[in-house]
């Protein structure tokens, strides 16, 4: 009796001690429940885990030494040494089973809390969970229960114990002091083992929201990662458009679609970039006639979830001359730098003609340079302009109507060099009407020096085309 007095005081005075010192430290573990307890991330908490995980190891043993003394009594027969020792390790076992329960109800009573170990998951620690229903006790006052669910998802919801008529929501909770907090992606499938059908839908959930539980077969979720995301509508409401179980544009291609109306073609998009200076995304989209948007850039310094924009008011353009809307077909992802150096006069990209060339150094480009159309309506005019360009080819002499709209080669640039890495992106209108009284566009982004722009296959203009507008765009890796 003694030795049991012993333990339980020095548990007593232990959680006592714990519970004045305060949540001085997260411990980001996972316990298995006793009894319906669950340890929470935090020393306090973690003491009375232990110690309520102590009390009913004890009880156990306590209950076992019980059931020994009891059969040893019946052994005993008519040997009354034996029958006297069966009989105070039935009363040792049953003082033990008071006094341990006795101290669980005195720690109750002076700090309820000391005893109530809630299973609602900390903020802090950065999951999906799923909520049920459960009968309100003292451990679940709002009747809610919470169950981690790892990121490689749960296969059959079905395995639940709790059942799936007792799922009442899915929830995300993450740190909110983190900078931005994160953003995950949930795929909810109708069948098992994340088996895909017409009725699978992909939430976005910020941090700490709860959405309703839509009795999902199968369950996944991972966070939002860097890249272009595409929606089918508008201000980037509703979820992603996804391919497959990848929602992230990250290489050049064909746009997704909306999976229930495979002809309609994305409303809005948002570019996430994050911190490192190899992890900045922009993007130019271009439509199935051919023409292309002005490039969009997310290259700032912090982690940026990126503004929402509405394709059709992004693009600016007018299709083919008329005002008809900006339809994505593809897109060519951009990786910008994420700085450049003003002093640099050397590194940038030079545009030939025959005779004239135009500089573009490093420190005017920036992040990135257009064509100012106000004072050059067309990059040929930028060539013909003396204050701009110079004489590179010195071997004949330039003619009078050289890059000016009397020049029968048109467009008059027909090469470009660069000295670091620089997207050059093209955009060219021809000069008259097609049969249907539209212009013809076209469009293209270069990763390379342009050797020879007549003889691109993929760049299909010809000598009655301008150069309407450019853009050039420091590399930035990844």
């Amino acid at each position: 009796m003694a030795t049991h007095k012993k333990i339980i005081g020095i548990l007593a005075a232990t959680l006592l001690l714990a519970a004045l010192a305060g949540p001085a430290l997260a411990l980001e573990l996972q316990y298995p429940a006793v009894g319906g307890y669950n340890a929470t991330p935090n020393l306090t908490k973690y003491m009375v885990y232990l110690f309520m995980f102590v009390v009913a190891s004890a009880v156990g043993i306590a209950i076992l030494s019980l059931v020994i003394g009891g059969l040893r009594w019946i052994a005993s027969g008519f040997n009354p040494a034996q029958k006297s020792e069966a009989s105070k390790r039935i009363l040792d076992s049953v003082l033990g089973i008071v006094l341990l329960l006795s101290s669980v109800v005195l720690l109750g009573t002076i700090n309820n809390e000391l005893t109530i170990l809630r299973t609602t998951p900390s903020p802090f620690i950065s999951s999906l969970y799923i909520v049920t229903r459960v009968t309100p006790d003292s451990n679940h006052p709002d009747g809610k229960n919470y169950v981690a669910i790892p990121s490689g998802g749960y296969g059959n919801l079905s395995d639940f114990t709790v059942g799936l008529s007792n799922i009442q929501s899915i929830t995300y909770r993450c740190d909110p002091a983190a900078s931005p907090p994160p953003k995950i992606l949930i795929f909810g499938y109708k069948n098992i083992n994340f088996m895909r059908s017409d009725g699978d839908e992909v939430i976005e959930l910020s941090c700490n929201k709860e959405v309703p539980f839509a009795n999902y077969k199968s369950l996944q979720w991972v966070y939002k990662q860097l890249g272009v995301y595409f929606y089918a509508k508008k201000n980037c409401a509703g979820t992603p458009l996804c391919d497959g179980d990848d929602c992230t544009k990250r290489n050049d291609g064909t746009v997704p679609v909306d999976a229930q109306n495979k002809s309609a073609s994305p409303q809005s998009f948002q570019i996430v970039s994050g911190s490192k200076d190899d992890e900045k995304y922009g993007i130019v989209i271009q439509s199935k006639s051919g023409e292309c948007s002005i490039p969009y850039l997310n290259n700032g310094v912090q982690a940026n979830q990126g503004e929402c924009i509405n394709i059709q008011d992004y693009s600016s353009e007018v299709t083919n001359g008329k005002n008809t809307p900006f339809q994505a077909y593809s897109a060519s992802i951009i990786k910008p730098a994420a700085y450049y150096d003003a002093t640099d006069d050397f590194n940038g990209v030079t545009f030939y003609s025959a005779h004239y060339a135009v500089d573009y150094p490093a420190n005017m480009i920036g992040y990135d340079i257009g064509l100012q159309p106000s004072k050059w309506p067309t990059l040929d005019a930028l060539l013909a302009d003396p204050d701009q360009h110079y004489q590179w080819n010195t071997k004949t002499d330039p003619s009078p109507d050289e890059c000016t709209s009397n020049d029968p080669n048109a467009p008059c640039v027909q090469s470009s060099d660069a000295d670091g890495l620089f997207y050059i992106i093209l955009y060219a209108q021809s000069w008259y009407k097609d049969k249907s009284g539209n212009y013809a566009r076209e469009c293209k982004v270069f990763t390379k020096p342009i050797q020879n722009l007549f003889n691109d296959a993929q760049f299909k203009i010809g000598t009655d085309f301008d150069i309407y507008d450019m853009h050039i765009i420091p590399y930035g890796g990844g």
